[in-house]
């Protein structure tokens, strides 16, 4: 059976201050209480202290891989109509190491910089792209058909009418007229995925990293946002968006298995 772990907000920070020196990774955020430095170092102390008489495996196995993933998934989500808006916030650290995964969940707390504590899962290492979705407010896919946006660089705009032509698209409705009408549409929920190597034997420059983003629009659907460049626009479900992750999670392996090769 999967073990599950609760912690406070300050739990967490106080066993992650005290074995990494650095703030909680993201999109994990605390912003602690306390008013002054030794009330602080106090309760941290006292937060340490209870995780680890209550949760001694928490304090090895479970954080070292969350200190040293073999991959990790982040995920930050918010209301498209107020980023702010603290009820509506998703804020998920997928991590793994071997057969064995771990997602955190963080809670929403009083305020975007506060957090209500969090829930750490155990899952099997292939399941993390499942858990993050899982985590996400349930949308369908979108109505459209798969979809080019515009270039960040206006001359890879250039390559459209190739590019277009592998790219399921209605020759009555121009592809710019498509992206144009997409990015106007009001979004009810959007947010980021961003799938990482944990370390590379070629340092901080040879890490492997992608990012998806994500839109739900109202009265449409979910749309998932290609890296690529110039990006696409896909349709998905919660199978097709496991599937798009996984996919990149599957680059980052490949990469993993060449380094150590």
């Amino acid at each position: 059976m999967n073990r599950t772990w609760r912690l406070t907000d300050l739990e967490l920070f106080a066993v992650w201050e005290r074995a990494t020196t650095t703030w909680l990774p993201w999109p994990l955020v605390c912003t602690t209480r306390a008013r002054t430095r030794s009330e602080l170092d106090y309760e941290m102390r006292q937060a340490e202290n209870h995780v680890a008489a209550t949760y001694p495996e928490f304090m090895t196995e479970v954080l070292e891989t969350l200190r040293s993933p073999e991959i990790s998934i982040a995920v930050n989500g918010y209301d498209g109509r107020d980023e702010n808006k603290v009820d509506s916030l998703v804020r998920v650290l997928a991590v793994r190491r071997g057969d064995t995964g771990y997602v955190v969940t963080q809670k929403p707390g009083e305020t975007y910089w506060h957090s209500g504590g969090y829930t750490i899962a155990e899952c099997d290492a292939v399941r993390l792209a499942d858990e993050v979705v899982a985590a996400l407010p349930a949308a369908p896919a979108g109505r459209e058909a798969d979809f080019l946006l515009p270039a960040a660089d206006r001359a890879e705009e250039l390559d459209y009418s190739f590019a277009s032509s592998v790219v399921r698209d209605s020759f009555s409705d121009p592809v710019h007229l498509r992206s144009e009408r997409f990015l106007a549409a009001p979004i009810e929920y959007q947010g980021t995925v961003d799938v990482r190597q944990g370390r590379s034997r070629f340092g901080p420059r040879g890490v492997t990293r992608h990012q998806l983003q994500w839109r739900d629009l109202e009265d449409d659907g979910r749309y998932v946002i290609s890296e690529e460049s110039p990006p696409v626009a896909v349709p998905a479900d919660s199978k097709r968006f496991v599937q798009l992750i996984n996919s990149r999670v599957a680059e980052v392996v490949r990469v993993i298995k060449d380094e150590r090769a």
